[in-house]
């Protein structure tokens, strides 16, 4: 339950959404509902666009969207990198992460150039790109992304695959102890249990997009507790959810000032370095 003496709200703490996908808007409608019946959601409150993300955020105190595409296949990371470079330059609000695949051909370069256009991550969605986490092609953009200081935010805990394991990603982080490592959906999705058993507790940051949809709150305030606080950003998964929705969902939860501030903006800013 809120506390009713807190001086913060819902509309006037900030927020830095760590998790969101917009599209171009001739394809946008069609990109957010393959997303959509991927997996099997009855409803979806977004339709994919820059316009539609933004005016559901309206209630809120929003600093920025952090922005990401996956490149399902190896010729379109340039075309999806210069895509969210192109948003991020256009408005201000957005951060972007750019992608590379396991067929790409020079992961070093792209991710160097990555770098120079002043996106701040990777984004890789194993499932949609249809390789393992751990897939070894990857390795040298683990190692450059190491070297480049860019944190990797990875969709982790499919349950129509195996792609996405956590004891993949641990795998990883194992092995590229240096590696950024961001794991979405508070680690796994919809496997709690390999989350729990595999990534709370270690140097992986958690988003929380999606908990709503399938961990109950005194669960959630559970693994974040244990994980640790400074570890936990918040995110809406936008297309799927709503940024108004999915942040007041988390701000009735039973946490204090200090950690809703920490999990909204604080620990991103610090990750992401962001300090405009």
């Amino acid at each position: 339950m809120q506390n009713q003496n807190s001086s913060q709200s819902l509309g006037t703490i900030e927020i830095i959404d760590v998790h969101n996908h917009i599209f171009p808007d001739k394809i946008a409608l069609r990109a957010a509902e393959n997303i959509r019946d991927y997996y099997g959601f009855s409803d979806m409150e977004g339709d994919g666009t820059s316009a539609t993300l933004q005016n559901l955020a309206r209630a809120l105190n929003v600093r920025h969207f952090i922005i990401s595409s996956a490149a399902t296949k190896p010729n379109s990371v340039g075309t999806a990198n210069d895509y969210i470079h192109e948003m991020t330059f256009a408005d201000p609000i957005y951060i972007g992460l750019g992608t590379t695949h396991a067929g790409f051909a020079d992961h070093k370069k792209e991710l160097v150039r990555v770098k120079m256009m002043g996106l701040r991550g990777l984004k890789i969605h194993p499932d949609f790109q249809g390789f393992p986490i751990n897939d070894e092609r990857l390795f040298p953009a683990y190692d450059a992304a190491s070297e480049l200081d860019l944190p990797i935010l990875f969709h982790v805990g499919d349950e129509n695959s195996s792609l996405s394991e956590a004891k993949k990603l641990r795998f990883v982080m194992d092995k590229f102890p240096q590696l950024t490592v961001i794991a979405a959906h508070m680690g796994g999705y919809k496997k709690k249990a390999e989350a729990e058993e595999y990534l709370v507790g270690t140097r992986a940051y958690f988003d929380t997009s999606e908990w709503h949809n399938y961990l109950k709150p005194d669960e959630l305030l559970d693994m974040i507790r244990r994980h640790g606080i400074e570890k936990i950003m918040y995110g809406c998964d936008y297309p799927l959810n709503s940024p108004y929705t999915s942040a007041k969902a988390l701000f009735n939860c039973d946490l204090t000032e200090k950690e809703k501030r920490l999990i909204f903006s604080g620990n991103a800013k610090k990750l992401f370095r962001i300090d405009d």
